[in-house]
């Protein structure tokens, strides 16, 4: 199983917890190849991705977004959270040549399950299988995506990428590349394996109204963040499980967190785990709206 990541240095604490996450659950998995494109780390912080994955006896594959560059079209690539990394899992076909099949993944996601059947789903003769979105203009999110690079290089989507870049106007950076690339080339994963905490955080009723491709039970619903193989945190600020305000039910994040927070990978300053006691005995019974004020109360407090 091949799996690659891309983040900068300012995403260098949540990346780790991706990292990690891949690590740890899925140790049954006899070849794991993890990659992680980067830039500006430290030497400091290069080696501690390496020692995180000594750690499961695991090697990492470390490579630097300036090898890139240079096969990167001289366009007006959009400085995405001062970077332009988010770009690079357009050029997975030049920077991973010897790879045919890769699993790429945000560095603002948690794995919570084996990663096997995101791996094995079946493309069914497309190039790549991606996230669901929810409407608008987008078919899919470029969050997580499986990639057959074997049929990627032998469609010519080189050439189709480098002439979208040159020639299109984006809003939402590589996604919009690869949405209007892959437009009918693509199938989307099972909704219930990716879940998006903001999504998961509405009521059902307002869910059950979304312009998503598919749908979910109310079982399913209310189990989303715990039993999906990847929780997505896209686009929800202070609500992503790395910023000292988590508000989010899916709190194996945190014991990851601490766990990792042992092995001297440089992170932020260790969190209360307030939230985490809080949910455990009154997350079933106490408003969201209400335990998102109460929480973040608490956490103006500590300041």
């Amino acid at each position: 199983m091949n799996v690659v990541f891309a983040f900068s240095s300012r995403f260098y604490n949540a990346g780790c917890i991706a990292v990690f996450s891949v690590f740890d659950h899925n140790r049954g998995s006899e070849e794991l190849n993890v990659s992680v494109i980067y830039e500006d780390f430290t030497p400091a912080q290069m080696d501690s991705l390496v020692g995180l994955a000594a750690s499961f006896k695991r090697s990492l594959n470390l490579i630097s977004l300036a090898t890139i560059k240079a096969a990167m079209p001289k366009a007006g690539y959009q400085n995405w959270f001062g970077s332009i990394i988010t770009y690079a899992r357009l050029f997975l076909d030049i920077v991973l040549p010897d790879v045919n099949r890769i699993l790429y993944i945000d560095s603002d996601t948690f794995d919570n399950k084996p990663l096997g059947p995101l791996w094995s789903f079946d493309l069914q003769g497309k190039t790549l299988a991606a996230a669901p979105q929810d409407g608008g203009v987008y078919p899919f999110n470029a969050g997580v995506l499986l990639i057959d690079l074997e049929r990627w290089r032998s469609k010519g989507y080189r050439k189709i990428i480098d002439s979208l870049l040159l020639g299109e106007k984006t809003q939402f950076a590589d996604n919009d590349i690869l949405c209007k690339a892959f437009a009918n080339d693509f199938r989307l994963f099972p909704l219930k394996s990716i879940a998006v905490p903001r999504w998961a955080e509405s009521s059902y009723r307002s869910f059950s109204r979304s312009d998503l491709p598919e749908t979910l039970t109310k079982k399913e619903f209310r189990e989303w963040t715990h039993s999906a193989i990847i929780v997505h945190y896209n686009f929800i600020g202070k609500q992503t499980p790395y910023h000292h305000e988590d508000k989010m039910t899916n709190f194996t994040w945190s014991k990851t967190y601490k766990s990792l927070f042992k092995t001297k990978v440089v992170l932020p300053k260790k969190p209360s785990d307030f939230p985490e006691r809080f949910a455990k005995g009154f997350r079933k019974i106490v408003p969201h709206h209400f335990y998102q004020k109460l929480s973040a109360w608490y956490h103006k407090k500590r300041r």
